[in-house]
């Protein structure tokens, strides 16, 4: 999870709407993002880069946005912690 880029979303929302144009369109006329998101390729493709396992994507996949109010939502904490501890030392 991380914070949208100083530089916004203007390529990102392009290159969606080029390579999904009707999930794009979908994504719009409905006001959910859920089109362009609501497989696991898709999300693979729009928050993970493409060498992560497919184990562990479909278990992100599993989860909610509100990842904290999950019964899981140890396991990703844990995860991210481990990740930090990692980087901080």
């Amino acid at each position: 999870m991380a914070s949208v880029p100083v530089n916004g979303v203007f390529r990102t929302t392009l290159r969606i709407g080029f390579r999904h144009p009707l999930a794009f369109l979908k994504a719009n006329l409905t006001w959910s993002l859920y089109a362009v998101i609501g497989t696991p390729t898709l999300t693979r493709e729009a928050f993970f880069s493409a060498d992560i396992p497919p184990d562990r994507l479909t278990e992100y996949f599993r989860m909610a946005h509100d990842m904290m109010l999950e019964t899981g939502w140890r396991s990703v904490a844990d995860r991210i912690i481990q990740w930090l501890d990692g980087k901080v030392s």
